[in-house]
């Protein structure tokens, strides 16, 4: 069953607003950015993922167990209320913060409330007939954790691995797969069914891949959050939800 409910309140804030609150948490765990994403329990999949930490704007991380925000005098819990509004931080609902004790607090109803609020939309393309079994059952699925990303969905596309889908894939791991299985990049873009077609940012980062099911239709997962629906969908809606990026079309090279 798909849930936000965390181990850790955490709470993302600005430089201005640390320096503003020095005297106000001195004995608070506070962990600068890049501690943050490199501990190994405060930044799990699960906690990055409904926090969707890549779409806030933060300078340090305040860790805390549940019930320390409903504790606070009420300036600190405005203060800090604000501060997550400022930052875009993910867990709101209805102009609340959504910590421990508050997600406890919410009726079932509210609680899918929130996560379907956060939802991707379905897939509505008609899916062919000779597209195979094993990707069409994953059309339009909800994963119940967070975690599966694009990378993943591909590599399930390309292998007999069931279990490989519901992997979090670095991309690495992904181009060496490509690599291990003869999966080299072609010059021309005339997009074939089995061509894996990667993204690339202006960096030359790989940021995204997708499976081309048709020479029009790929398989997709646009994130690693449980709100990113695996599907079968238009490859130019694809390209058009991953703007001014590079792309790349790995095919199989036979033997």
């Amino acid at each position: 069953m798909r849930t936000l409910e965390q181990d850790f309140d955490l709470f993302f804030i600005r430089q201005d607003f640390y320096d503003q609150h020095l005297q106000d948490f001195k004995e608070e765990l506070i962990l600068p950015k890049l501690d943050y994403y490199q501990h190994p329990v405060y930044s799990s999949i699960h906690a990055i993922s409904s926090y969707q930490t890549w779409k806030i704007t933060f300078d340090y991380v305040i860790v805390q167990q549940a019930g320390w925000y409903e504790d606070l005098p009420q300036n600190l819990q405005y203060d800090l209320l604000n501060e997550q509004r400022r930052n875009h931080n993910a867990m709101m609902y209805k102009d609340n913060l959504v910590t421990i004790s508050f997600w406890h607090r919410m009726p079932k109803s509210w609680q899918d409330e929130m996560i379907e609020g956060l939802d991707d939309s379905f897939s509505d393309v008609r899916i062919p007939d000779d597209i195979p079994e094993r990707i069409v059952q994953f059309h339009n699925q909800i994963p119940q954790i967070h975690g599966p990303n694009c990378y993943s969905a591909v590599i399930y596309c390309l292998t007999n691995n069931d279990q490989i889908i519901y992997e979090w894939m670095f991309a690495n791991t992904f181009l060496n797969f490509l690599k291990r299985n003869q999966y080299y990049p072609v010059k021309d873009m005339d997009y074939q069914a089995g061509d894996v077609v990667c993204f690339y940012d202006t960096q030359h980062t790989l940021q995204h891949a997708c499976y081309m099911v048709t020479d029009s239709l790929c398989f997709n997962k646009n994130g690693q959050t449980f709100h990113d629906f695996w599907a079968i969908n238009s490859f130019e809606k694809i390209k058009a939800e991953w703007p001014q990026m590079m792309l790349k079309v790995f095919r199989k090279i036979k033997e």
